[in-house]
């Protein structure tokens, strides 16, 4: 998993940023709605992978769902830069970080376990991985943000340039 998550990650991080320079250069509303639906294609794919047969299906469904989570990176951070003024960009970085972890690393495990352990009476082994399906709406919630910013974004970067000047 470790390797289909590291070549998966080394190239949708890659693409994402080549994707977002050549073919949405400063337009952040294209980049975020690209975004959104990038997140959205990972939540279903994850979703298929979760409840895949075959794990060699899986690792190819979860590797697909990861670049596609990756791709993100890249526009979400220029977009991050574009938007914050000088001063407090770090803060907004850290934040951002801060937050991602806290759920990333901190409650999404924690939820999926306590789901995991309440499912296991009547999913036995296979309890872990409707657990995971039950928190996949998350992707759906986080795209739907991104398509939401991608709407307000143009107004956002005006007041932004305003605000620096």
């Amino acid at each position: 998993m470790a390797v289909v998550v590291g070549l998966a990650g080394l190239i949708g991080s890659y693409l994402g940023g080549e994707l977002a320079s050549r073919y949405a250069a400063n337009n952040e509303s294209l980049q975020l709605r690209a975004m959104a639906i990038a997140i959205a294609a990972s939540g279903v794919l994850s979703i298929l992978a979760y409840l895949s047969p075959n794990h060699y299906l899986a690792f190819l469904l979860m590797g697909l769902a990861f670049a596609g989570l990756t791709t993100v990176n890249g526009p979400l951070f220029a977009t991050i830069q574009t938007l914050v003024p000088e001063r407090i960009r770090a803060v907004s970085f850290a934040l951002v970080y801060l937050f991602a972890n806290l759920i990333g690393m901190g409650l999404g495990p924690l939820a999926a376990g306590a789901l995991s352990d309440t499912f296991r009476p009547w999913a036995g082994e296979e309890s872990l991985r409707y657990a995971l399906v039950v928190l996949a709406p998350g992707y759906f919630w986080v795209a739907w943000h991104a398509w939401r910013a991608s709407q307000t974004v143009a107004r956002d970067l005006a007041v932004a340039r305003i605000d620096a000047n």
